[in-house]
């Protein structure tokens, strides 16, 4: 599947240029703007994997912009493009410090370092996306524990159990009805 890129620049010829060479390399470039409001609109309606955005955009500058979408998820990451990345990387750095900022990349642009910075960068959004999804199945795990924690705690005090007694009897029924423990536990909890 091809990433899709919106392309932000208030230079006319850059936005073309890398429209361009985004398609040569096989990406899906579906929308290009101006200025950073103009960016956030468009990923806003587009949801794109990559906004390639300048970094020193007019009224609202393209880390505000970047920022915002990236705050509202309205894209997976972002690559800042500026004249002079070292300034911006020490001035700049602590205002947008996200783990879903790929990095800068020097204007003019040179092909090998934008196409290398997005791989990279897609590899390192993959995988903190893989991370998150981890997290949220534990977080989900953990909630099924302590529910199922506390229909123990219940079965112990209003059946006279011990806590393998509780746990058993709660895995027996979630066997026989074949739902899930903590659907059993959920039921066992109603009018507590």
């Amino acid at each position: 599947m091809k990433e899709t890129i919106v392309i932000v620049d208030a230079d006319l010829t850059t936005r073309l240029t890398l429209k361009k060479l985004l398609i040569e390399e096989n990406y899906d470039v579906v929308s290009e703007g101006k200025d950073g409001f103009e960016a956030i609109d468009m990923c806003k309606s587009k949801r794109p994997d990559l906004l390639i955005i300048n970094a020193e955009l007019p009224v609202l500058n393209g880390i505000k912009a970047g920022k915002k979408i990236i705050i509202e998820n309205y894209a997976k990451a972002v690559i800042y493009l500026c004249n002079d990345c070292d300034e911006m990387n020490k001035t700049n750095l602590d205002r947008i410090n996200s783990n879903r900022t790929i990095g800068w990349v020097p204007k003019p642009v040179h092909k090998e370092v934008l196409l290398s910075t997005i791989c990279l960068g897609m590899e390192k959004i993959a995988y903190i996306e893989q991370l998150e999804e981890e997290v949220v199945g534990l977080n989900k795990k953990l909630g099924e524990r302590k529910i199922i924690e506390k229909a123990k705690g219940i079965l112990m005090e209003e059946q006279r159990l011990n806590e393998s007694e509780a746990y058993k009897f709660i895995q027996r029924l979630s066997m026989q009805k074949q739902t899930s423990m903590a659907e059993i536990a959920d039921l066992i909890l109603l009018d507590v």
